[in-house]
């Protein structure tokens, strides 16, 4: 593949370039972009100069895979599980991943389908019963899941994305938590043989496990997002516990590290202590510096 007549590369191999550069980081595109670029004016001179010997299209497509490979490097060489695990990403995907499952193996949510359907018709008879006798377990466990969570988590001076993650998160656990109710709860009826079993286990304990497990996971989210870096919402690391027991001047008081540098977390482990405080590294912005969270 010859260079134009200004000496440039040719458009679809700028192009490839293009698109690897991609791949790369933002901090390191531009430095990256320059060195791939200069090998392949490179591999191009010595095509025009008759070089190569016939084997300018190896050498061109040992530097389209050279490329790609090394953009790959670039952004995904460092990878390390924990830090994605870690991240807003690795809990969004498996609540997704878990309704997937949900819904493959509920026949694609068969009974809340047809719940819906028959929502959207005339009420029939019998519909009302079901439909609230779905309903109000529902609104009861989703009542005492907000008077539980109440004050567990501050949201002032919180940036958009930060509540978006929240309220994305809880949107996901609330409603795998229901589509276990309604999926779980109508397998669970179907394979009892008779009335009182159905209205004992189907009925009274699923009920109780139903607002004990919701009010478990509400409390779970609000304390997984309290554990967060207020800026890169990833889960804050290594933390060192100061203080004593005895002491009412200096309490026991646990630091969590946000490993990207952001800033530090101090939680005090008794009640008559401070109250929770972040505290920005000077590196970066002043915006969450000693905001206090509760």
């Amino acid at each position: 593949m010859p260079a134009t007549p200004d000496g440039r590369p040719p458009a679809a191999l700028r192009g490839l370039l293009s698109l690897a550069a991609l791949i790369v980081p933002e901090h390191d595109r531009v430095q990256w972009r320059g060195r791939e670029l200069a090998l392949l004016e490179s591999v191009l001179t010595l095509a025009r100069r008759g070089e190569l010997a016939g084997e300018e299209s190896a050498c061109i497509a040992w530097w389209c895979r050279r490329t790609f490979a090394d953009a790959l490097a670039m952004r995904w060489g460092n990878f390390d599980p924990r830090n994605w695990v870690r991240g807003p990403g690795f809990l969004v995907g498996a609540s997704c991943a878990v309704l997937l499952l949900l819904a493959a193996c509920t026949h694609g949510l068969a009974v809340t389908r047809y719940l819906l359907t028959l929502a959207g018709r005339v009420p029939q008879q019998g519909f009302s019963d079901r439909l609230m006798g779905n309903l109000l377990p529902l609104v009861f466990a989703f009542a005492t899941a907000i008077m539980a969570s109440a004050g567990r988590i501050s949201l002032r001076g919180r940036g958009f994305r930060y509540i978006a993650f929240l309220l994305l998160k809880m949107t996901l656990l609330a409603t795998i938590m229901l589509l276990l109710w309604i999926e779980g709860g109508a397998a669970l009826r179907a394979s009892l043989p008779n009335a009182p079993l159905r209205i004992l286990i189907g009925g009274v304990l699923l009920t109780v496990a139903l607002v004990v497990s919701l009010d478990w996971v509400i409390l779970w989210g609000l304390a997984d997002q309290h554990h967060r870096c207020p800026v890169c919402l990833r889960r804050l690391t290594m933390p060192v516990r100061i203080g004593s027991w005895a002491s009412v001047f200096e309490p026991v008081t646990t630091e969590w590290l946000c490993d990207a540098g952001h800033g530090l977390l101090s939680m005090s482990e008794t009640e008559t202590g401070h109250p929770d405080c972040w505290t920005t590294l000077q590196s970066q912005p002043a915006a969450f510096a000693g905001m206090h969270l509760r």
